[in-house]
């Protein structure tokens, strides 16, 4: 990682960190101890998740995938390549992100994915199965997340973040690696939806 992209990082950290006041629960504590690379997914409640979630794990220093048309805002859209994500293109067939995936992670990089693909505020959308098939072609494990809580600058309660069970891929041979993978995201998406669902009843 380059000095620049490192010191971008360092300062998003230390504003979600001051500003959101995020905790961290680790509900398998093996996570801890796993090194890069490594893909978490996480549900989507707003467009602050990305800088909370990764500077809440920036232990792995994820990468974020991100919509191509964020990507592509004049703004924001430096600002999102200099911290080193990674678009989609949402609206039509995209495999550049996939392939860009790919160098990342053989390079020993970890991301954060949210499979959603769009902001949700109660009912999660459903989960797309890119992140199956990326972890799946690279042999990395799956990490589940799950956020809770209103975004509030300083005052008010505070973002939660719970970090869920380690979850190894391997496509049965008598499977389609399509189907696979479109069962593993059901899955996840079932076990994210209960650490959510978890956070929620402890902290309403």
């Amino acid at each position: 990682m380059n000095l620049g992209r490192s010191i971008f990082r360092g300062i998003i950290k230390g504003l979600a960190c001051f500003f959101f006041r995020p905790t961290v629960e680790y509900t398998d504590k093996s996570v801890k101890q796993l090194k890069s690379p490594v893909i978490f997914i996480c549900n989507h409640t707003s467009h602050y998740d990305g800088a909370m979630v990764s500077a809440a794990l920036s232990k792995w220093k994820p990468c974020i995938l991100i919509a191509k048309d964020w990507a592509d805002k004049k703004n924001i859209g430096p600002l999102f390549r200099l911290y080193g994500s990674v678009p989609v293109n949402r609206k039509e067939m995209d495999t550049a992100w996939f392939f860009e995936a790919q160098k990342r992670i053989e390079k020993g990089e970890s991301f954060l994915i949210f499979p959603e693909g769009k902001t949700s505020k109660t009912e999660m959308n459903q989960f797309q199965p890119g992140f199956a098939v990326l972890a799946e072609k690279m042999n990395v494990p799956v990490v589940t997340c799950a956020v809770y809580g209103r975004y509030k600058f300083l005052f008010g309660s505070r973002i939660h973040l719970a970090v869920g069970k380690i979850h190894h891929t391997a496509c049965p041979v008598d499977m389609r690696k399509s189907l696979y993978a479109k069962q593993l995201a059901k899955e996840m998406q079932e076990e994210v939806k209960g650490l959510r669902e978890g956070l929620e009843e402890k902290y309403k």
